[in-house]
C-alpha cells in the first residue's frame, strides 16, 4: 500500500502554479496543506493543471510514471461519451494522485 504524502501551499507558490490552482487547493487542503488523498484529488479534479503539477511536484520518476497512468486512463476515457472532459480530468487526477504517493526514487 502507498503511503500518501503531505502537499502544502507553498509547493504550488514555490513553482509558479497560477492563482485559480492556488484558490483551489487552499479551499481543499488549507493554508498549511494536508495529505494528498483520492477523495480530495478527485474533489479537485476540475480545478488544478494537472500537467503543470506533474511537471512541477513529481520526481522523473513519479513523472514517468504520471505519464503512463495518464496514457492508460486516457485510453479508458476515449470509449466512453466525456464531452464535457469530466471523466478526462479525474483520469489525470487519479494519475497525479497514483504518481504523488508513489516512492520519491
Amino acid at each position: 500500500m502507498t503511503e500518501e504524502r503531505t502537499m502544502k501551499l507553498a509547493d504550488l507558490t514555490d513553482n509558479g502554479a497560477c492563482r485559480p490552482s492556488r484558490e483551489a487547493f487552499k479551499r481543499l487542503y488549507g493554508e498549511d496543506g494536508n495529505v494528498v488523498t483520492l477523495e480530495r484529488v478527485l474533489q479537485g479534479a476540475d480545478d488544478f493543471d494537472w500537467v503543470f503539477a506533474g511537471q512541477h511536484l513529481l520526481t522523473p520518476k513519479q513523472q514517468a510514471l504520471f505519464k503512463n497512468l495518464v496514457i492508460a486512463g486516457f485510453r479508458l476515457v476515449n470509449r466512453v461519451d466525456d464531452r464535457d472532459k469530466t471523466k478526462r480530468r479525474k483520469a489525470m487526477a487519479l494519475a497525479f494522485y497514483k504518481a504523488y504517493n508513489s516512492p520519491l526514487e
